[in-house]
C-alpha cells in the first residue's frame, strides 16, 4: 500500500509517542509498572499470570488453567481468571531473560504501537478502497497526502486515547490490549471483498489473537462484524439475490480458524459459561462500572492541565464523593468528537457501518441506566424516574452478559471514532488540497503557506486533549527479604495482610502485589486474587475462626473473646493441614487503606495466634519472615458432626450435625463433595469412612465413586444404614484433594413434598426457617439458596404472607 520506508518511519513515530505518552515509564522500565498504589493492584494479577504461564508450562509441566499456589489449599481455576494469554505468550522470552516487570512493560508498549499501526492500516485501506465524497464530486479518489494524514491520525487516536491511559493507571492490562482488533476488522473486510484463502486465514488468525487476549473480545468482534456487514454498502455482498454462498462460507471458515487455534481455551471457557452459576449475580456493579454522559466531554483526571490529583480522585471514588460514580474512563475528546461527527455526515453512504458501531457502542458505555453528573434518578415535576439504556438488553444475552463493565465498550467506540475521524479529516484535507491547487503559484495566501501543517496541528491537538502524564506507576521490584525467602526450603506461606479478592468483593485486606512476589519465592500462599470463582473459594476461608479474627483486625475491628479463643485453638491444626512453614509480615503501602492504619495490630494478632519461631528468620526493610513448624498431618481422624471440620471440607457439604440417623454426620449437598488432607510423603495409606445415604420411597441405590487428585481409586454401593467402608490409596506429598462423586443428589423438599403449608394445600415457593425466641426472625431461602430476611426485625409479631402466583 505504501512504501516500506514510509511504514518504518510511521513505526518509529508510534514508538516515540508510546514512550512520551507513558512518561516516566521509560526511565523506570525495569522496576516499575503502570498502576496505582491506592487502587486494586490489578497490574500484579497480569504480571503474576505471565510468570505462572511460564512456571506451570516449563517448570511444573502442569495445566496453565489451574493453580494450586493461590487460594491455597483449594487452588483456583484460571479459565475465568484475568489471564491475557496473549500477553503471557508475548512476554515469555523477555520475562525469562530480563525479568517480569520489563517483560510486562514491553508488552504494554507493543500493544500501543501495534494498535496504532492496525488502525492506520485499516483506515488507509478503507479510504483508498472507497474514497470520500468531496465538493468536486461524489466518490472522488483521495490524494495520497490526504489519505496518509487521515489514516495516521486515526492510528494516533486508537493508540493513545485517554481511555487506554486510564486503564493502564488502574492496572487493567487486558482491557487495553486491543492491538489486534483493527487487524481483524481489516481482514474481515478484505475477506468480504476477495474471499481467497489468505484473507480467510488472516481473519481467523487475528480473531484468535483477540480471543487469546480476553474472550470478551469475541463479543466485540461479532458486534463490529454485524455493524459493518449488515449496513450498506457491504450488506450487498452477503444479502444479494441470490445470496453469495462463497462469501458466507468464507466468513464461516474464518470463524472456524479462530476457534481451532484457540480450541482448548475456547472450549473450557464455553463450558464454564454454560455450567458455572456464579459468573454474574444480579448486575455485578454494572451501574457503577458505566460511563457518565458528562464524562464523555470531561477530560480524565490524568490530564496534566485539566485533570485532578489522581490519588485524591481514586479516594473520592472509593468514598462516593467523586464527580462521577466511578473513575471517568470514557473521554471522547473535543476535536476528536467533532471530526468524528463530520466523518459520519460526509461519509454516511460509505461509513454507515462505522456510524452504527460508534452510536451503539457509545450507548453501551453508559450502562443500564443513564448517568448524568453521577445521577441516575431524575425528578420530572415531582415524578422520580430513571432512563433505561440499551445495555439492559445485553444483560439478558448468554455469554454477552458476562461483561458487566459497560465502560469497556469504549474499546469498540474509540476504534469506530478513529475510523470516522479518518473519513472526516480526509474530506477536510481534500477540500484544502483542492483549494490550494486553484491558487496561483507562489501565492502568499495563508492557506497556501500553512495548509500543509493542518494535519500536524490536528494531530497535536488530539494528542494533547487525550494526554495523561505523568502516568502513575507502582514498584514492581522484588524486596530483598522476598529474595531471601526464595532460598528457604519449600512450604506454604501465610502472609499478612491476609486477604482474598474477586471482581465483586474482598475478604480481608487483599494485596495482589504480594501474590506477584510468588514469582520470586515460588511458594504457595493462602491469599489470592481472581475474577470469577465458585462461592466455596471464599466461604472456605470465611468460616474459619483464625481467618475471621485476623481479617476483622485488618479492617479495624476488635474480635470478641470467644472468636479469639476459637482462633487460637484452631491455629495449630490449620498449620498442620496446610503445611504452613512461613509467616510473612509485610509493611503497609502508604495511603492504602485499611491496612495502612491497622498493620501493627494485624502483625501483633498473627504473632499471638500462629505458633512461630522465637526470632524472625528474615527481618529486612520492615519485612519479616517467621518460621512456622507444622506437625504431622497423618494419621487423621475426622468426626463429622461432633467437631468443627470446616478446614478439611471443600465444596459440596452442609454443616456439622450431631444426629444424622443416630450418629454424628454431615450431609453432602450435591453430586460432588470435596475433602482436603495433607501428607508428608507418598507412602500408601488406608482410608476408612462411614456413610449412610438419604433414603425415600422408590429411591434407587446410591453409588459412590472416590477420586484422589483426579484419579479414581474405588467405588461402593452404599448400604441403607450406617456402614464403614475401606479403601487403599497413595497420596502425594503435600495437599491432596479427595472427591466423593454420588450417583444421585436428592433433596427432601423435592422428593417428599415437605413444602406444603399445614393442611392448606399450598406449596411454599421457598424454604422457610422460623426461629422462636425473644429475638425471633423469619428467614426465607430460594431454590438457589439465596437468603431473604422476611421479618420486619422489631419487637412484636412478625408475619410473612406468601401468595400463590
Amino acid at each position: 500500500m505504501f512504501s516500506l520506508r514510509r511504514k518504518g518511519r510511521l513505526l518509529g513515530l508510534f514508538i516515540l509517542l508510546a514512550l512520551v505518552t507513558t512518561w516516566p515509564l521509560i526511565t523506570r522500565i525495569t522496576g516499575q509498572v503502570p498502576g496505582s498504589d491506592t487502587w486494586a493492584y490489578d497490574e500484579y494479577t497480569f504480571i503474576w499470570s505471565m510468570w505462572w504461564f511460564k512456571y506451570s508450562l516449563l517448570d511444573l509441566h502442569s495445566s496453565i488453567f489451574f493453580s494450586q499456589y493461590i487460594f491455597y489449599p483449594l487452588g483456583m481455576e484460571l479459565i475465568l481468571y484475568s489471564y491475557n494469554l496473549m500477553a503471557a505468550i508475548l512476554a515469555l522470552p523477555a520475562g525469562v531473560a530480563f525479568g517480569w516487570p520489563l517483560a510486562a512493560n514491553l508488552t504494554l508498549l507493543f500493544s500501543m504501537v501495534v494498535s496504532g499501526l492496525g488502525a492506520y492500516l485499516l483506515a488507509a485501506w478503507s479510504l483508498k478502497r472507497w474514497g470520500v465524497p468531496t465538493s468536486s464530486g461524489p466518490g472522488m479518489r483521495l490524494g495520497a497526502g490526504s489519505l496518509q494524514a487521515a489514516a495516521v491520525i486515526a492510528g494516533l487516536i486508537y493508540a493513545f486515547a485517554s481511555n487506554r491511559m486510564v486503564y493502564l493507571a488502574l492496572g487493567h492490562y487486558n482491557i487495553q490490549s486491543w492491538q489486534f482488533l483493527p487487524f481483524f476488522v481489516l481482514y474481515l473486510l478484505r475477506t468480504l471483498e476477495n474471499p481467497r484463502a489468505r484473507n480467510i486465514l488472516l481473519t481467523g488468525l487475528f480473531g484468535a489473537l483477540n480471543l487469546l487476549v480476553d474472550m470478551q473480545y469475541g463479543v466485540f468482534m461479532v458486534f463490529l462484524g454485524a455493524c459493518l456487514l449488515l449496513a450498506r454498502p457491504l450488506r450487498a455482498y452477503l444479502f444479494g439475490r441470490p445470496p453469495d454462498v462463497q462469501r458466507w462460507l468464507a466468513l464461516i471458515s474464518a470463524g472456524l480458524v479462530a476457534v481451532a487455534i484457540t480450541w482448548p481455551y475456547f472450549w473450557q471457557t464455553v463450558q464454564s459459561f454454560l455450567h458455572a452459576d456464579y459468573l454474574l449475580r444480579g448486575w455485578g456493579d454494572a451501574l457503577k462500572l458505566s460511563a457518565d454522559l458528562v464524562g464523555w466531554f470531561t477530560p480524565t483526571a490524568l490530564h496534566p492541565l485539566w485533570g485532578a490529583d489522581w490519588v485524591r480522585r481514586l479516594r473520592q471514588v472509593q468514598e462516593g464523593t467523586a464527580p462521577f460514580n466511578d473513575v471517568n474512563t470514557v473521554f471522547l475528546g473535543y476535536l476528536t468528537f467533532a471530526l468524528a461527527v463530520v466523518g459520519g455526515v460526509v461519509a454516511w453512504r460509505r461509513a454507515r457501518g462505522w456510524v452504527l458501531a460508534a452510536l451503539f457502542s457509545a450507548l453501551f458505555t453508559l450502562g443500564p441506566l443513564l448517568q448524568i453528573n453521577g445521577t441516575t434518578r431524575y425528578n420530572l415535576d415531582g415524578l422520580e424516574t430513571t432512563v433505561p439504556m440499551p445495555f439492559l438488553l445485553l444483560h439478558y444475552i448468554p455469554f454477552v452478559r458476562g461483561n458487566r463493565a459497560a465502560n469497556r465498550w469504549s474499546i469498540v467506540l474509540m476504534l469506530a471514532v478513529a475510523m470516522l475521524v479518518a473519513w472526516g479529516l480526509a474530506e477536510l484535507l481534500e477540500r484544502v488540497r483542492r483549494r490550494i491547487a486553484t491558487l496561483p503559484p507562489y501565492s502568499d495566501s495563508p492557506l497556501a503557506q500553512f495548509g500543509h501543517l493542518i494535519p500536524v496541528v490536528v494531530a497535536g491537538l488530539i494528542l494533547f486533549e487525550h494526554l495523561a502524564i505523568p502516568l502513575p506507576l507502582t514498584d514492581a521490584r522484588i524486596p530483598k527479604a522476598i529474595q531471601q525467602l526464595a532460598a528457604l526450603p519449600e512450604g506454604a506461606v501465610l502472609q499478612i495482610p491476609m486477604g482474598w479478592r474477586n471482581s465483586f468483593g474482598v475478604l480481608g485486606a487483599e494485596r495482589t502485589q504480594a501474590q506477584y512476589y510468588m514469582s520470586a519465592h515460588h511458594k504457595p500462599i493462602l491469599s489470592g486474587n481472581t475474577s470469577r470463582n465458585a462461592p466455596i473459594k471464599f466461604e472456605y476461608f470465611r468460616r474459619l475462626p483464625l481467618v475471621q479474627a485476623i481479617t476483622q483486625v485488618e479492617f479495624g475491628h476488635t474480635p470478641d473473646a470467644e472468636l479469639l479463643a476459637a482462633a487460637r485453638a484452631q491455629a495449630q491444626a490449620l498449620v498442620d493441614l496446610w503445611g504452613v512453614r512461613y509467616l510473612l509480615l509485610l509493611p503497609p503501602v502508604p495511603g492504602r487503606l485499611p491496612y495502612a492504619d491497622t498493620w501493627r495490630a494485624s502483625w501483633d494478632l498473627a504473632l499471638d495466634l500462629i505458633p512461630h519461631s522465637n526470632e524472625p528468620l528474615i527481618d529486612h526493610e520492615n519485612i519479616q519472615v517467621w518460621l512456622v513448624e507444622p506437625g504431622a498431618p497423618l494419621p487423621l481422624a475426622l468426626d463429622f458432626g461432633a467437631e468443627n471440620t470446616d478446614a478439611w471440607r471443600g465444596e459440596g457439604w452442609s454443616v456439622d450435625e450431631p444426629d444424622v440417623g443416630g450418629a454424628n454426620g454431615i450431609w453432602a449437598t450435591g453430586r460432588k463433595a470435596q475433602l482436603i488432607f495433607r501428607s508428608e510423603d507418598e507412602r500408601p495409606r488406608r482410608l476408612r469412612f462411614r456413610a449412610v445415604p438419604f433414603q425415600w420411597p422408590n429411591a434407587g441405590p446410591q453409588f459412590l465413586i472416590f477420586r484422589l487428585n483426579g484419579r479414581r481409586i474405588g467405588q461402593v454401593t452404599l448400604a441403607p444404614e450406617w456402614k464403614e467402608y475401606t479403601f487403599e490409596l497413595t497420596p502425594r506429598a503435600g495437599i491432596n484433594h479427595l472427591w466423593l462423586e454420588f450417583s444421585r443428589a436428592d433433596s427432601p423438599r423435592r422428593v417428599l413434598g415437605q413444602a406444603q403449608i399445614g393442611n392448606t394445600g399450598v406449596q411454599a415457593p421457598v424454604n422457610i426457617e422460623v426461629h422462636s425466641f425473644d429475638q425471633a426472625f423469619i428467614t426465607l431461602f430460594t431454590a438457589e439458596g439465596e437468603e431473604i430476611a422476611a421479618s420486619s426485625g422489631r419487637r412484636g409479631y412478625n408475619v410473612t404472607v406468601l401468595e400463590r402466583s
